[in-house]
């Protein structure tokens, strides 16, 4: 009978293994397809979410690690890094170098997506810095380094992007892979650097490349970055090229090209008129609000040449009303933002060398130290050896030589007192050994109790917290219940705030907390209307993410406002 369930409980084991295994490979199986046609991956990937959930963790983890994958090359743009930040977290304490530095990857991908720029470039320096016995993956390595030299491109520190684009090109053949993108990064660099005749090499490569390719393997985006890499560097005969390619691409494929690069194009190469139609269009149909932004100043410009001065002061009008609307600092404090977690991220690996080091120095201490107590008590147990010698020695000395009996005697008194005042010496040295380990114990014992009240007193503090901002947003939902539920559906992207119902908000905190605008003012005088909006959501208890999302500006700018005005904010009414 026992025979019989030991069989059982095989099979019912093999089974499990081999279902586990089934389904890795269906993963590898749609990750292989998802490379050519992400699209039907999707789909593909889909069928297997219910039956994934009754797996084991790694194959749930790998599962959504291949959804990012898919949705990215799908160029999904991602909305939450909920669940990227899940798998990063699994596969840095449980998975292999290729699985970190792919969840590494696309969590830069995520953040990409997401505007975050210091923490795109920090994952995706962490996943070129996955290099353990060469067993990584090339092909991300130089996807990591083709999107480090696009922000670096954004952020205008070219001097890295070039450098960076550097890697991606060497990537590119060593895979016999396109090396378009890198060369377009490299012209790009190059041409802000001011280095025309490097990047127009560049660009005359991509161009005679692109020649070659047939029309239906073409790629919009390609033609759109050649269009404008020529167009910045004045290179005519290219751009007429890339203009020529790009037409006839969209008139393959039955696509209207995009009017801001048909204009920014004529606009180059002196055809005001048909410049003055694309930018137009752009203004009717197109929802980019930084081309809006640049058409509308470049149809001031082109107005203003042709001295039809009542156009140009119209869209001079309008130019300068959307520009309140744009923060032009934002550029330069995300370059400083993303040179600093560059330095950063170089600095804490000259960190985790240093701590390494003084690792290896610390060892090497405590084996000599070890060595050098070892050989003291060798020495010692030497020295009581010849001493008991002596000592035997001495005693037969003293029974042979009996007619010395009474100096003997006085001898062995003496001896014998040497001999209690050690043993006394050794029980009270002993006693205090003793003592000092128990008020040792103690000590311990009271530093632990003192942590555990600490953390106590930490959470109840933090609960306290937490039930105040509850009883503040429930108070304030008593007293503006509708605009509240207004508010809440704007943060989650279902409906707009409109100014009326964020006057209602602000007086509804008002009645609330009525001491907390002067309070504001006392500390910090007039204030943008944006910000003021901010403290007030940060005050009814919405997070970061919804303050940025209903006040349009960054997450980071929302984290420094709730750090500087934190002592306002926390003030309890």
């Amino acid at each position: 009978m026992k025979k019989y369930q030991i069989l059982t409980l095989l099979i019912f084991t093999l089974l499990a293994c081999g279902k586990h295994n089934k389904t890795l490979d269906k993963l590898e199986q749609i990750k292989t397809v998802g490379d050519e046609n992400p699209k039907l991956a999707i789909t593909m990937l889909d069928s297997l979410t219910h039956a994934v959930r009754e797996e084991d963790e790694y194959t749930q983890m790998k599962y959504d690690l291949l959804n990012i994958r898919l949705h990215d090359k799908n160029y999904d743009v991602a909305t939450s890094d909920k669940d990227i930040k899940r798998v990063v977290k699994y596969f840095e304490e449980k998975g292999s170098d290729v699985e970190k530095q792919e969840a590494y990857h696309y969590a830069g991908s995520v953040y990409r997506d997401l505007k975050d720029t210091p923490r795109a470039l920090e994952y995706f320096l962490k996943s070129t810095n996955v290099d353990n016995n060469n067993t990584i993956d090339s092909a991300i390595l130089r996807n990591s380094y083709s999107n480090i030299s696009y922000i670096y491109s954004t952020v205008q520190d070219y001097v890295n992007s070039i450098q960076t684009a550097k890697k991606e090109l060497e990537l590119c053949h060593l895979l016999n892979r396109s090396d378009i993108f890198a060369l377009g990064h490299l012209s790009n660099g190059y041409a802000m650097m001011d280095s025309t005749i490097e990047a127009k090499k560049y660009l005359d490569k991509i161009v005679e490349q692109y020649l070659s390719v047939p029309i239906e393997l073409q790629d919009s985006i390609v033609l759109y970055n050649l269009l404008h890499d020529c167009c910045n560097n004045r290179d005519t005969a290219n751009a007429l090229l890339a203009h020529k390619m790009l037409m006839d691409y969209c008139s393959f494929m039955k696509v209207e090209p995009n009017p801001f690069d048909i204009g920014v194009f004529y606009k180059d190469f002196s055809n005001r008129d048909s410049a003055i139609v694309e930018f137009k269009k752009v203004l009717n149909y197109n929802e980019k609000f930084e081309e809006k932004y640049d058409a509308l100043k470049f149809l001031f410009l082109i107005y203003k040449e042709k001295h039809e001065y009542e156009k140009a002061a119209e869209y001079g009008k309008k130019f300068f009303m959307v520009c309140d609307t744009l923060d032009f600092g934002k550029r330069q404090e995300l370059a400083a933002t993303v040179k600093n977690q560059y330095n950063y991220h170089h600095d804490k690996e000259a960190e985790q060398l240093l701590k390494e080091e003084n690792q290896d120095y610390k060892a090497k201490v405590r084996t000599i130290t070890i060595i050098s107590i070892a050989v003291f008590a060798i020495m010692i147990a030497v020295y009581v050896i010849i001493q008991n010698r002596q000592l035997r020695k001495l005693l037969k000395a003293t029974n042979e030589l009996q007619s010395t009996r009474t100096l003997n005697h006085d001898l062995q008194a003496q001896v014998q007192a040497q001999n209690n005042e050690l043993k006394q010496a050794r029980a009270e040295l002993k006693q205090k050994m003793q003592e000092l380990q128990s008020t040792h114990t103690e000590l311990q014992m009271s530093k632990e109790e003192l942590r555990q009240k600490d953390d106590e007193l930490s959470k109840r503090i933090e609960q306290n917290e937490q039930f105040i901002n509850l009883l503040h947003q429930a108070e304030l939902e008593d007293k503006a219940e509708d605009v509240v539920q207004s508010i809440r559906l704007a943060a989650e992207g279902h409906k707009k705030i409109s100014k009326k119902e964020e006057a209602m908000f602000i007086n509804a905190v008002d009645e609330l907390f009525p001491d907390f605008k002067e309070q504001i003012t006392m500390q910090m005088g007039t204030i943008k209307e944006e910000k003021l909006f901010a403290l007030y959501l940060m005050k009814a208890g919405f997070n970061n993410t919804q303050i940025s999302y209903l006040t349009g500006t960054s997450t980071v700018n929302v984290w420094r406002w709730k750090n500087k005005y934190l002592d306002t904010l926390a003030n309890k009414q």
